[in-house]
């Protein structure tokens, strides 16, 4: 954990590993990059999602500062979310079967995950529209919010140990490199201060360089800015 912790009004991270998590004793070696990458965007989500279940506890009615910046976060992982499942769904999983017969067997209950989570980010989307109004419906919102963050932590507890030896045996290098550029290519650019916050709440400067190195120079300029602004506008989010 970097510049952005608990003390500084920011939510902790969940539980970065589920039970069903690669063993870690023995490692053949550093994992390779694009396992890293992934292992970054799915902390990131962790905790993401963490600070909207947590925000959501702390949700008044009417029309107040907090329930304006939570529509906003929302907005943005939810944007985050479907541009991750989507980038998986279309271009890792055709990648990886590519490379492995066997793939798509047990990449398939992965993409029905995805499309399970569906309704759920409908619904929470109709609550942003509803928390920049100030018509949000209290128990609602935080019922959906908590339903995201367990799905989320349950479907990533069952996809790495199926995805990370797939992306290590099966993906190449170049092909991987590709596709991550890709993926930062087509990412939402709003939001993108939440997006460098929650990947710097979840993990060390080393460890972001992953994803650093492939966005543009003026971002990784403005990232001090970016961060400070993330702290002061998740600090709004988790005022009791």
């Amino acid at each position: 954990m970097s510049e952005l912790d608990s003390s500084r009004g920011t939510a902790a991270v969940p539980e970065q590993r589920g039970k069903g998590s690669p063993p870690e004793a023995a490692p053949a070696g550093p994992p390779k990059p694009v396992v890293q990458e992934f292992l970054l965007i799915h902390d990131a989500m962790r905790h993401a999602c963490g600070v909207l279940a947590d925000s959501a506890d702390r949700l008044r009615p009417g029309p107040t500062p907090q329930a304006k910046e939570l529509a906003a976060f929302a907005s943005f992982l939810l944007d985050f979310v479907h541009h991750h499942h989507a980038g998986e769904d279309e271009h890792w999983w055709p990648a990886l079967q590519a490379g492995s017969a066997a793939a798509g067997a047990v990449l398939a209950p992965l993409t029905d995950d995805h499309h399970e989570l569906d309704p759920l980010l409908a619904a929470l989307r109709g609550h942003a529209a509803a928390l920049r109004t100030g018509m949000h419906d209290v128990p609602a919102v935080r019922r959906d919010a908590a339903a995201l963050r367990d799905h989320l932590l349950e479907h990533l507890a069952a996809e790495e140990p199926v995805l990370l030896p797939l992306l290590t045996e099966h993906l190449s290098d170049a092909e991987a490199e590709r596709l991550g550029r890709l993926m930062a290519k087509t990412a939402p650019r709003k939001g993108l201060s939440y997006l460098l916050g929650s990947m710097d709440a979840a993990a060390s400067l080393e460890r972001q360089q992953t994803i650093l190195s492939k966005m543009p120079p003026p971002v990784r300029w403005l990232r001090p800015l970016m961060l400070r602004s993330y702290r002061r506008r998740v600090a709004v989010l988790v005022r009791a």
